[in-house]
């Protein structure tokens, strides 16, 4: 089952709109004024197209014969690549207008020729760009004769017939060959100009027996007919449908399905329609803009953040190490002011008495003497101050590496000492500068309380 399609077709002057479905054909004549531009009709086109049911999808736009460029192009010789760009150079040359200004569709047509339809770019686009405004999705954009013909004249059908599409101002005539258009002919006169072009058709295609058959759509009246009758020497057979317009619509169903190829649509190239992302580039284009303004914001405002921070952090360490210089004038900033500081404070806090885990009094030469017995013999260290008290002892001093600093806070450690991690800083000229704090408030049970017991300070 085939969906719903809906026409849009340019009747001359007018527009008519209709419906096609499993039901049958609806049409509207729309109520838009005729003498300004086809595009003006935009707003009561979508008006009449919507009573009928239409809701954003399944448009077909139909093109008057009097805007289109036909020709028959050879398809021999042409490049593997551009096939499409070399046929529309070669129907340049039978057209009035450079295949810059164009948009063509090519049927193929028998003994290796293709028919060529080509419409000037410039007069379907506004009328495109106007609609799709008003809100309707033009899906396919296909000449009404060629609607009309496919319609009553399927592809598959054999032999040659001839199918006449009457309009308003002329008539449309269409050579098929097994359902598919081989020539087409517009004429705009009378009747006898309408004979003179069946008769030169004749004389370039021969019918081989007995005459081609002709399929009449829409209204002809008797000076025509009688023409058709005199030059192809049999009656015009009327097709069933009322109107091109109603033929054209049940074509339409066809076309958008994707099941009908026998008809030019002109939908593509410079008339193509617009990609769904295109259709949403109105709201895209300020979602891009967000998206790539406020990554940008967020890494300036995470930038600035992070630099007041480090401000803040320099300013910080310059007045510790203010405090410090101020506390010890001769002695060197160290690493870690922080520690320093709160290891100077521990110590002055359990020398004043304010230390509330202080256990005994130890002598001085007792913490020497365990430093001294349990420092390792094959780690060379250079001490350059060594701050024993009651309540903490501190070693200053410089080692080879790192790995010689840690060793000697663990050997601190096994004397018995609280050992706190120690602070090292890589020098300039080799080597590393440490400094170690340890405090004996959990020395009752360690080796160098083994060693020491007993014995006068």
């Amino acid at each position: 089952m085939m969906r719903t399609a809906y026409l849009a077709a340019l009747c001359g002057s007018r527009w008519e709109a209709a419906r096609a479905d499993d039901e049958g054909v609806e049409v509207r004549v729309v109520e838009a004024p005729s003498d300004g531009p086809p595009e003006a009709a935009a707003p009561a086109l979508v008006e009449s197209l919507r009573e009928l049911g239409y809701r954003g999808r399944g448009l077909c736009l139909a093109l008057p014969s009097s805007w289109l460029l036909v020709g028959r192009v050879e398809q021999a010789d042409l490049p593997r690549r551009g096939r499409h760009a070399a046929l529309l150079f070669r129907l340049e040359d039978q057209l009035p207008l450079d295949a810059e200004q164009l948009t063509a569709d090519f049927l193929a047509g028998p003994a290796g020729t293709a028919l060529g339809v080509a419409v000037q770019t410039e007069r379907v686009c506004p009328l495109l760009e106007a609609l799709a405004e008003q809100g309707l999705d033009v899906e396919a954009a296909c000449p009404t004769a060629l609607l009309a013909a496919a319609s009553v004249n399927p592809a598959g059908t054999d032999g040659i017939r001839y199918v006449l599409v009457a309009a308003e101002d002329g008539w449309d005539l269409l050579r098929m060959s097994d359902g598919r258009p081989a020539d087409w002919h517009t004429v705009r006169g009378d009747a006898d100009e309408l004979a003179r072009t069946i008769r030169a058709d004749l004389l370039s295609h021969p019918p081989q027996g007995a005459p081609p058959p002709v399929t009449v759509v829409g209204t002809l009246d008797e000076a025509a007919a009688a023409a058709v009758a005199r030059e192809l020497g049999t009656e015009p057979i009327a097709a069933t449908e009322a109107s091109p317009v109603t033929a054209a619509a049940r074509a339409a169903r066809s076309v958008l399905a994707g099941r009908l190829e026998c008809c030019a649509d002109l939908r593509r190239d410079a008339l193509a329609a617009r990609s769904h992302w295109q259709r949403l580039a109105g709201l895209m284009r300020p979602a891009l803009a967000l998206a790539v303004l406020l990554p940008a914001v967020v890494a300036g405002l995470a930038w600035h953040r992070a630099w007041r921070y480090e401000q803040l952090t320099r300013r910080y360490e310059q007045a510790q190490a203010a405090a410090y210089q101020k506390l010890y004038p001769n002695g060197r900033v160290p690493a870690n002011v922080k520690a320093r500081l709160a290891s100077e404070r521990q110590r002055l806090s359990a020398t004043s008495g304010e230390e509330a885990q202080i256990l005994r009094q130890r002598s001085a030469l007792d913490d020497l003497r365990d430093l001294v017995a349990f420092t390792p013999r094959e780690t060379r260290l250079l001490v350059r101050r060594m701050q024993i008290g009651p309540a903490a002892v501190v070693v200053e001093g410089e080692a080879r590496s790192h790995g010689d600093a840690e060793t000697f806070s663990q050997a601190i450690r096994r004397a018995g000492f609280d050992v706190d991690p120690p602070t090292t800083e890589q020098l300039t000229r080799g080597g590393v500068a440490f400094t170690v704090t340890a405090r004996p408030a959990a020395r009752g049970e360690g080796p160098g309380a083994g060693r020491s017991a007993g014995r006068a300070p």
